[in-house]
């Protein structure tokens, strides 16, 4: 999936500085409170001694579950879902199908996507959650290798793109099964509250984009409904995170710190954020010893008149105190 924020390529990085920090993982709880697609909270999960995984969009924790506590997919009903067809929501709001003729899918991929959601709907009374989630993961991912957008949904190609005219497949998607991994699907700081262990991984939103409103189409077929859709994206209710929000953002890290019942916090944040390094450094320092390390990685660019091709990213380490 190609995802804003992915951090598939310093995990490894991550990984170092906790180790550097806290010493060994075997032993730790670690928390992954924005998953994201799993690339951290999976590289924790081979190492450490229990992982909980977390993020507030529902294409997302589908996403992290699958990839952390998955099972096969049922190969029978992913037959039936490559043959079903029929109008749904995204037939009716993501494609010029729909009264607004939104272009997020051809029209042959919008009755597919809506053919395959039913088929999950129609068994889901009989199936598992997690074999559930395991056919909503192929869907997603389906359906995001034939959307018409350049990566995010924040709008549709004006143009239909060649990746968008092909048929939508379906694949079984991998599964690792970690036996010590929970995943969640809950706002963070309520999450916060509830748990607590050795290591806290913080990979926020960093600007004003909202991840709700850049994949709410994936939210939509998610979840089987979309409701007060409206205007030209077709965009519906979204979660708002505060880490957005610029007049919010410093009180959320502020109560992120003080609520986590962990020794150890990791944030990973870019130098296109919000909030300055100084800031960060503020902050951390009001609850105990701080230090920090940089990494240089690709920018992903949604288009190639972006002229900045790398950024830096610092991870800012907390001891706690107390």
């Amino acid at each position: 999936m190609n995802y804003i924020g992915s951090k598939g390529a310093l995990a490894p990085f991550i990984l170092s500085l906790a180790t550097r920090f806290s010493g060994t993982l075997h032993d730790k709880t670690v928390c992954d409170l924005f998953g994201g697609t799993g690339s951290v909270a999976e590289a924790f999960g081979l190492t450490c001694k229990a992982l909980i995984a977390n993020d507030v969009e529902a294409y997302s924790a589908l996403w992290l579950h699958q990839r952390l506590c998955g099972v096969a997919t049922d190969e029978a009903l992913l037959e039936q879902m490559r043959h079903a067809s029929c109008e749904g929501i995204v037939c009716e709001h993501f494609s010029p199908l729909g009264a607004a003729k939104r272009g997020y899918f051809t029209p042959q991929n919008a009755r597919k996507i809506d053919g395959a959601r039913a088929v999950i709907a129609h068994y889901e009374t009989t199936l598992s959650p997690t074999q559930t989630k395991a056919l909503l993961a192929s869907l997603l991912d389906g359906a995001d290798r034939v959307a018409n957008t350049t990566s995010v949904y924040g709008s549709f190609l004006k143009h239909t793109k060649f990746t968008a005219t092909q048929a939508l497949s379906l694949r079984p998607l991998p599964a690792t099964r970690l036996a010590n991994a929970t995943v969640h699907n809950r706002e963070g700081l309520a999450l916060l509250g509830e748990i607590e262990g050795d290591i806290l991984y913080l990979d926020p939103p960093y600007n004003h984009r909202q991840y709700g409103l850049n994949y709410h189409v994936l939210n939509a077929i998610a979840r089987n409904y979309a409701r007060d859709i409206k205007g030209k994206s077709g965009l519906g209710n979204y979660y708002r995170s505060r880490w957005c929000q610029k007049r919010a953002v410093e009180e959320e890290l502020r109560a992120t710190l003080r609520t986590a019942k962990f020794r150890y916090i990791l944030m990973s944040y870019n130098d296109e954020g919000l909030l300055d390094a100084g800031r960060i450094r503020a902050i951390f320092e009001e609850f105990g010893r701080y230090d920090c390390a940089s990494h240089a990685h690709p920018r992903l660019r949604t288009s190639k008149k972006s002229p900045k091709k790398e950024t830096l990213e610092t991870v800012h380490l907390l001891e706690k105190e107390g």
